[in-house]
């Protein structure tokens, strides 16, 4: 009989441990998803000025995945573990600036909510663009309403085609002030003008890479009649050549995440909107109408491509996906329309237009609608760029 008990009492013994561990097991479980043991945040943003980003801003703690809160909205983010913290907020474009600054520390206690006030204030955006209003073409800014206006160049020469760095800091341009087009990057308000490109051929209409780290841009230097597309640092290091289609390639301009760059083809008789990888492998075209479409840029999301085109008879802004699906026209004037530009955070697009008499700069909705004239002026202004 005892011989027989013992495995009995053994697995008695075994078996209440096991349910003992469990317990132990499930109760640690619900301590650490208790959510009375666990607090919260509450972001609360409250955005002023003009051109606030419609987008909102993105809210980390400790550096883990970002919640997004609107320019005006509360959100609250749940099962925040007590103890210090550190709130970052991201994603604020140049224009704006948060009081107190974009990093705090939170300090949250068990069952209860910690309260992170944003106050955002947001200036208009600059714009850049090309003007002929002097007598002869400079890189001008402005305000977006049209306000503000500066000339940053004064050479006598053609200076056109700019565009901000990521950062906001710089703008590349084209100019022929040596006598032939080349490449240059200076600083926002005109100085510090620096020669990136020196061959012998045409070079221009820059574009910068999405981390400002190159800048793809198109040159006639390889002894042909055709413009190629190349990139280089954007110190002007390290030139490389990505198409060599013997036709014109023009107007290169990234994907927000810098894998590809989108490009202005001839190589199929008339111009044609191509994408390729950013070292100038898988070169395929997006879409194929019976007229030039030309001047392509992505959208900020990535989505979407803006461009020009003649393909109804007259040259008008054109929206389309990023796979060439869904092509909607999105002017209807009896002008010219054309060079589109994304604002930062997609909800506008930029472009000049001849519908007044002289090319002016306008602004829209990414639908076509609430078309805006930027500013009024007796001479050709074109190419606008958008500030980040």
């Amino acid at each position: 009989m005892s011989h027989g008990s013992a495995p009995v009492a053994v697995l008695r013994i075994v078996a209440a441990t096991a349910v003992t561990l469990a317990l132990a097991a499930c109760g640690s479980d619900n301590n650490s998803t208790n959510p009375m043991s666990l607090g919260s945040v509450q972001v609360s943003a409250a955005s002023s000025g003009s051109d606030v980003d419609a987008n909102g801003y993105l809210i980390a703690i400790d550096g883990g995945t970002p919640d997004t809160v609107g320019p005006n909205e509360t959100i609250t983010i749940q099962n925040v573990p007590p103890g210090s913290h550190t709130l970052t907020v991201s994603g604020v474009t140049t224009n704006c600036t948060i009081a107190d600054g974009a990093s705090r520390s939170i300090d949250v206690t068990p069952g209860a909510t910690a309260q992170v006030a944003l106050q955002v204030s947001c200036a208009l955006r600059r714009i850049a663009f090309e003007s002929f209003r002097d007598g002869d073409y400079e890189v001008y800014t402005m305000n977006d309403d049209g306000s503000d206006v500066r000339r940053l160049t004064t050479t006598g020469a053609f200076d056109g085609f700019p565009v901000y760095s990521p950062d906001g800091t710089r703008i590349a341009f084209t100019s022929g002030r040596t006598g032939d087009f080349e490449v240059y990057v200076m600083n926002v308000d005109g100085t510090g003008a620096t020669r990136l490109t020196t061959s012998p051929g045409e070079d221009g209409v820059p574009a910068w890479s999405p981390d400002g780290s190159r800048i793809a841009f198109v040159s006639r230097r390889s002894g042909g009649d055709s413009l190629e597309v190349y990139v280089m640092n954007a110190d002007g290091s390290g030139q490389t050549r990505l198409t060599s289609a013997s036709a014109d390639e023009n107007a290169p301009a990234w994907t927000p995440d810098g894998s590809k760059i989108v490009f202005t083809s001839s190589r199929d008789a008339t111009h044609q909107i191509y994408i390729m990888n950013a070292d100038g492998s898988d070169q395929r075209r997006v879409a194929q109408s019976g007229g030039n479409d030309v001047l392509a840029k992505v959208s900020p999301d990535g989505q979407r491509i803006v461009f020009q085109s003649d393909r109804d008879g007259n040259n008008e802004i054109y929206v389309m996906n990023i796979d060439g699906s869904g092509v909607t026209r999105l002017t209807n004037a009896p002008g010219f329309d054309g060079a589109p530009a994304w604002s930062p955070d997609g909800s506008k697009i930029a472009f000049h237009s001849d519908r007044s008499g002289v090319y002016q700069l306008y602004t829209m909705n990414p639908d076509g609608s609430g078309l805006q004239r930027v500013e009024q002026g007796s001479a050709d202004d074109g190419y606008p760029a958008w500030q980040p």
